[in-house]
């Protein structure tokens, strides 16, 4: 399988959620760290924007953003390019939902109703006036999930493998995740 680099060791990912513990004098626990290969789609996106005060003239950028194929949606992580990847075998990864082309589907259809309010929720540009798909590949991101614990209850927080980053992963595929 192909697979981003892993580049952040357990110790660095525990630090990290052990940081995230609320509470004055962190009444919260860490129950455990977990580490997951979370199947993704890599899609560079090239961003159309207009300036706003020369009509005709339109800026263009890209982005590499990562999108789960278990719930088709941005992971809140973006790069200025490709991420390092290489072949794993025997990675503890989640069950996918959908496919990359699902995702490059879901991108077009906001390009083509000019959706501009949605395009944010998939980590492009508000300003941008249109989109266009450049590449797209499926891998499996390493991601560290770690369950937190205290009296209101338990919550999930997700670390990124490759930046030591939290990502924006919503909770209940945080809880997939740690569960798998």
């Amino acid at each position: 399988m192909l697979a981003v680099k892993l580049r952040v060791d357990e110790g660095r990912a525990r630090k990290a959620l052990e940081g995230l513990r609320k509470g004055i004098i962190r009444r919260e626990r860490l129950e455990g760290v977990k580490l997951v290969w979370l199947p993704c789609a890599i899609v560079k996106v090239k961003m159309f924007e207009q300036e706003r005060f020369a009509n005709k003239q339109l800026n263009v950028s890209e982005v590499i953003n990562i999108y789960d194929l278990v719930q088709a949606q941005w992971t809140g992580m973006s790069f200025s390019y490709f991420p390092e990847t290489e072949e794993v075998e025997g990675i503890q990864t989640v069950e996918k939902r959908y496919e990359v082309e699902d995702v490059v589907s879901r991108l077009k259809t906001l390009n083509s109703i000019r959706n501009y309010m949605a395009f944010a929720s998939y980590g492009i540009s508000a300003n941008a006036v249109g989109v266009e798909v450049e590449e797209a590949r499926e891998v499996y991101y390493p991601v560290y999930v770690g369950k937190i614990t205290g009296k209101s209850g338990e919550r999930f927080a997700v670390i990124s493998g490759v930046s030591g980053n939290l990502t924006a992963i919503n909770r209940e595929l945080a809880r997939v995740m740690w569960e798998s």
